[in-house]
């Protein structure tokens, strides 16, 4: 992208970038993977993530921020994904900022069509070869300011390999139903036995959900 090349090549932003690295700009949002910041310039207004970790950890953060820019950049130009500009460094990945409020946080006025677009959104991710894998957590969802959900934060997703790669296309289902069952779970508050229609359809409990279900009474957790 010409306009990834200009950002990257900017007096502006590489200054800005040290300025980050040497711990002088206050950070957005912290993650287990990696460091978010806001950078506000000539009009435009990105998210910068950087990897963090010891020396032990740092390079499984690089390959999961390097796994996030390859699922954005296969999701490009899809309503509900943020905009990618790319990596300026192994370190670094940044993308367009989503305003909104986070799902935890969100209101809604029609709520079952908020939740049939985020359906939507997820089953073309999915069409795209790109399994999230991790929708249940609820700081990965967003509702953007004209109501549409956005779906963030791609680090652990599994990309579907073209061509005979079985172990990567049995992952990539795997995420699929994990999804799926994330959506349904957000939707009904995690309240089971309150869904139907194709919601009921849809619902495939992977073996690890089936086994937590199981453990979770047994083990006194609501």
């Amino acid at each position: 992208m010409d306009a990834a090349h200009s950002l990257f090549q900017s007096p502006e932003f590489r200054r800005w970038l040290q300025r980050v690295r040497a711990g002088e700009v206050e950070p957005v949002a912290r993650g287990n993977q990696g460091t978010l910041w806001r950078y506000q310039n000539s009009g435009l207004d990105l998210a910068v993530k950087c990897s963090i970790g010891n020396w032990l950890t740092r390079p499984w953060h690089r390959r999961a921020l390097r796994n996030e820019y390859l699922a954005y950049r296969q999701l490009q130009s899809l309503a509900g994904i943020a905009g990618c500009y790319g990596m300026p460094d192994r370190h670094t990945l940044v993308l367009e900022f989503v305003p909104g409020r986070p799902y935890r946080q969100a209101s809604f006025t029609d709520r079952a069509l908020w939740f049939e677009n985020l359906q939507q959104l997820v089953d073309t991710i999915h069409a795209r070869g790109v399994g999230h894998g991790d929708l249940k957590r609820k700081e990965n969802l967003l509702a953007g300011e004209s109501g549409q959900p956005y779906v963030l934060d791609f680090g652990t997703a599994i990309i579907r390999k073209p061509g005979r790669h079985p172990f990567n296309h049995w992952l990539f289902r795997f995420c699929c139903k994990l999804d799926n069952n994330a959506v349904i779970k957000h939707k009904y508050h995690g309240q089971y036995a309150q869904v139907s229609g194709s919601d009921l359809a849809n619902l495939n409990y992977t073996l690890p959900e089936r086994i937590w279900r199981w453990l979770r009474p047994r083990l006194g957790i609501k």
